[in-house]
């Protein structure tokens, strides 16, 4: 039996959705910092990656701002921001391909239908548009957080090799070693730095260590170093009170998050555990004042006003007679 194209067009949209924003997340997702040291750069789409990463322009600012998210992110590959950029609008021009197909295959649906389909496109294409951004930011944030959890211990290593007669840039290398089960991120850094220190100086490869991570720690720590270097101190010990600082610092962040965490807890004991405590407190009346209306209603109740002003009507009546009913003798 041959299938029909409204088939063959979902099935090609379904793969359209799943290969490439999945791609892209999958590529998001691990740390692409090896392929620096590795050497290794290639482009995700071949030589379709330059066409789809310059379909949709995108100003200097922005694309300087892309490249530092995707470097924190350890994403060093020389065609890192191409090949972010190739794949989304490769993915958003496939998704609006398959929308506008979807749209004329359904023409003669009603208008209600078509338009649940360009809405539920549209929401997809956004989610296509932004759900890798949002993603490439956290994960840039969560690799310079471990990096900046793991620099005090690595300031300690450095410290003691130091100490026992290594050459710093020795130190830098054996320490990345040491680094790289416990903390990657940070050993992967290191090597980096080390390389750069050997084919340049130690001051430029820390000043590229402090812009590649951008944490205020990192770059206090390449300012110690070149002003110990220049002023000849001793850098073991710069080393040693500067991770007893971070750690200070760290200890205060962590005071700072719990004195926040009161505040924050307050609003959901406002919301979800004052609504319980008005139902006890409140509940056992509401249910008295609900059986008193109930009772006092019916047909000889204190509230009866139906009863009570038919009583009184024909009270009036009798008495506008000329007789008094309450003189009236019920007895035989």
């Amino acid at each position: 039996m041959p299938l029909s194209l409204e088939v063959v067009g979902a099935f090609l949209g379904i793969s359209i959705l799943l290969f490439l924003p999945g791609s892209l997340l999958l590529w998001l997702g691990s740390n692409r910092a090896e392929d620096y040291l590795e050497a290794s750069s290639g482009k995700s789409l071949g030589i379709f990656t330059k066409l789809f990463a310059y379909m949709i322009p995108i100003s200097d600012e922005s694309r300087n701002k892309l490249q530092s998210e995707l470097v924190k992110a350890g994403h060093y590959g020389r065609y890192a921001a191409e090949d972010y950029l190739a794949v989304r609008n490769a993915a958003v021009f496939a998704w609006l391909i398959f929308i506008t197909v979807a749209v004329v295959l359904t023409i003669d649906d009603p208008a209600a239908t078509q338009q649940s389909y360009l809405i539920a496109g549209v929401i997809v294409m956004a989610m296509i548009w932004g759900l890798p951004r949002i993603i490439l930011s956290s994960t840039a944030s969560s690799r310079i957080e471990r990096i900046r959890f793991g620099l005090p211990d690595a300031l300690d290593m450095i410290t003691m090799t130091v100490s026992a007669g290594m050459p710093l840039q020795r130190a830098i290398q054996h320490v990345s070693r040491e680094l790289q089960k416990s903390h990657s991120d940070l050993a992967c850094e290191l090597r980096i730095l080390e390389g750069q220190a050997a084919a340049r100086s130690l001051d430029y490869g820390l000043k590229e260590f402090a812009k590649r991570v951008d944490e205020p720690d990192v770059t206090a720590l390449s300012t110690l170093i070149h002003h110990a270097e220049r002023l000849g101190g001793n850098v073991a010990n710069a080393f040693h009170e500067f991770a007893d600082s971070i750690r200070e610092s760290r200890r205060q962040r962590a005071d700072e998050a719990g004195n926040r965490t009161s505040v924050k807890l307050l609003f959901p004991v406002i919301f979800f555990l004052t609504p319980p405590i008005y139902v006890l407190l409140l509940g056992p009346a509401v249910m008295e004042l609900r059986d008193f209306s109930m009772r006092e209603t019916q047909p000889g109740g204190a509230l009866n006003q139906s009863a009570t002003r038919a009583a009184a009507a024909t009270v009036n009546d009798a008495r506008s007679g000329g007789f008094d009913p309450t003189t009236i003798n019920l007895s035989n």
